[in-house]
Order: structure tokens, then sequence, then C-alpha cells
């Protein structure tokens, strides 16, 4: 074996060595629960008798101290200090079920949605419905998009997209808003949140990114995760005064918040911030417009892209901020720097949502 390669192989061992301190908590979490799906899966037990004899010994409920015997859980963690971070893992996703989740070593966790699977005992195989017994089986339709062929939507010729990533350009840049929205017979913003999803972000629903647009002359993209308090006081001033500007805007009912699940937004960035369970009542709540409508809850309802066809007859890339670079993170809501890419997708999704308002708007006139 030449150097190089004894060196590489040293390097990899030393990573795998200190593999479980390098990774943050949200991290192994994230991967507990990946390795955890694969366990559970249809395609795992029909071949793994070991954890189906586990599940049937236990009521179709699997011991969390057995999980932590597998090797991919243990290049996470070390199950004598970190059985907590599995049961958290479980914890915080609905598809799993913990039971004695109080004492990590005794407690036992089940996946919801998709339990162990029927065991023919005579032949040991797994039943199988007529459609997979089928040489043949059915197709799924394709998806066909209509919306595919329509021009692309871009921001007005006017329109400045403006980034306060501190707390000093937040007065600044509310003040423009107001002075653009005061000058409109519709006096109303667009809204809309960006969120973070590194692997860190366990949950989907942490704020980075708040953008309000006045059609056509600017959108404010305030940068949350880049302020020192990551965002804590956009809702309440009294964190900190130099929300105090921000807050006014949004409380302000005067001036409707337009977008497409706006409402959902809204709760996220009150959790985020922490203003009480007192909140629906508040004037930033009542100052949401949905653009689908007040049933809000509706599965079927249509999404931001969608109505930016059927209406304007624009197609809304979705996609084009996403593209991937060398660095996995470069375009990305807790990145160091934000790109003209993300920029555009951030800004794009606030000034859609308010000309769809403003069209409907005028159409009633």
């Amino acid at each position: 074996m030449t150097e190089a390669f004894i060196r590489k192989k040293q390097a990899k061992s030393k990573f795998l060595a200190f593999g479980k301190r390098k990774l943050h908590p949200a991290a192994k979490m994230k991967r507990i629960l990946s390795y955890s799906d694969h366990y559970f899966s249809y395609d795992n037990l029909k071949n793994d008798d070991f954890l189906l004899t586990e599940l049937d010994a236990n009521d179709d409920w699997v011991r969390i101290s057995v999980l932590m015997t597998f090797p991919k859980i243990l290049e996470l963690i070390d199950p004598e200090k970190e059985a907590n971070v599995v049961v958290d893992a479980f914890n915080s996703q609905k598809r799993f079920e913990v039971k004695g989740g109080e004492d990590p070593p005794t407690a036992l966790v089940r996946k919801v949605k998709n339990r162990k699977p029927s065991v023919d005992i005579e032949n040991n195989f797994p039943f199988h419905s007529p459609v997979e017994d089928s040489p043949h089986p059915t197709p799924k339709p394709k998806k066909i998009n209509l919306l595919k062929n329509l021009p692309k939507y871009a921001l007005p010729d006017t329109c400045e997209v403006v980034v306060a990533r501190k707390f000093k350009q937040i007065a600044p840049l509310v003040a423009r808003l107001r002075k653009s929205v005061g000058e409109k017979s519709v006096r109303a913003l667009g809204f809309d949140l960006e969120y973070c999803t590194l692997d860190i972000d366990i949950r989907g629903d942490l704020p980075a990114v708040a953008t309000l647009a006045s059609y056509p002359d600017i959108v404010g993209i305030f940068w949350l995760d880049k302020m020192p308090d990551l965002g804590k006081g956009a809702l309440d001033a009294e964190k900190c005064d130099f929300y105090q500007p921000l807050n006014e805007l949004l409380f302000d009912c005067s001036i409707a918040k337009v977008g497409v699940g706006v409402h959902d937004d809204a709760a996220n960035l009150a959790n985020w911030c922490d203003i009480g369970e007192d909140r629906e009542e508040s004037d930033f709540f009542n100052g949401l417009l949905e653009l689908n409508g007040n049933d809000v809850r509706n599965e079927n309802r249509f999404s931001l892209a969608d109505l930016c066809g059927l209406e304007l007859n624009m197609r809304l890339n979705k996609k084009k901020a996403r593209k991937r670079t060398k660095d996995r993170n470069a375009a990305h809501w807790r990145a160091d720097s934000m790109t003209k890419l993300m920029k555009t997708y951030a800004a794009e999704d606030a000034m859609v949502g308010l000309e769809i308002f403003r069209k409907r708007s005028i159409d009633v006139c």
C-alpha cells in the first residue's frame, strides 16, 4: 500500500472515531429517524427475522434499547449517555409513537403509519395484493403540467429588492415600504416566509426570511436568521427596540398582508417569537388575507404557482433557487450571503401574491 493510501485510511478512521462528537444533536436525530424509517419499512421487515421477532414479542412495539444496538445507530450515539436523543427524535415526529419515554432504556417505539406486514406463516412470505402479483400492474396516470408553456414570471422593471440583515437596516426599509404603500389605492403588502431546512433543522417551521412586497416599487427581505436574536423580536418589540418599526407595520390592520398560506406562515412566526396563546386575536392575524379563501384547511387549495398561472397567465419558477452548486449550502437561507437567485426567489413569492390580489381588486371594481 502506498503512503498516501495509508494516510487516507487513517484520516477516515479518525473521522469515524470522533463522528459522534462532531454531529449536531438535531442532525443526529434526523439521521436516527431516517434509519428507523428503513428499519420499519416493508422491504426491510419482510427479510428481517430479528426485528419481526422483536415486534411479535412486544405486541408490535420495539424496545428502543434494541434499536440502539444497531450499527447505524451506534455510529451516531453513545447508548449509555445519549439514549434521550433517540427518544427525542421519535417524539419529534407524528409517524412514530413512544411508550415509556420517561425511562429511555425501557421505552418502546412503533411506526404509526407502517406496521409490520402480514405474514403467511406456512409459506413464510408476506401477502401481496392481486395488483402486486400481476405481471402487468396498472400504470399510474401521468401528471400533466398545463402551465409549463406559459411565459416565466419576472419582477416589475421598476422593482428594487432590498435585504435587511442588521438591526439598523430595519427602520429605513420599513419606511420605504410604508411610503410605497401610502401612494397606492389598494393598501396591501405581499407577505411570505422562507424556512431553514438544513440537517440541523429537524423542524420544518423555523422562519429564516420574512418578505414584504409593495407593487411595483420595492420588495423588503428581512433576513431573520442573520439578526443577532435570529428574529425572535419580529413580533415582540419589547425584546428589542430595533424591531418597533417592523412590529408596527405587521400589526397595522389598515394594510392587508396577502399571500398563499399566510395563516400558516403567521402562526409559525408567532410560535418562533413566543407572542402567546392569544395571538389569534391580535391585529397581526386580523390583517392577513389568504388568497385561497377563508377555508385555509382545504386540502385541495391552489399553490402559489398554480394561482400565478391561472390568474396572471405566467409561470412561477419554483426550482431556480434550489440549484445545487459545489457548496451544497450555497443557495440556502442559512448561507453566509444571499445570492441573486435567492433574492429573486423570495421576492417573486411575495410579489406574485400581491399582484394576484391587485388583479382581483381591479376586476371587482
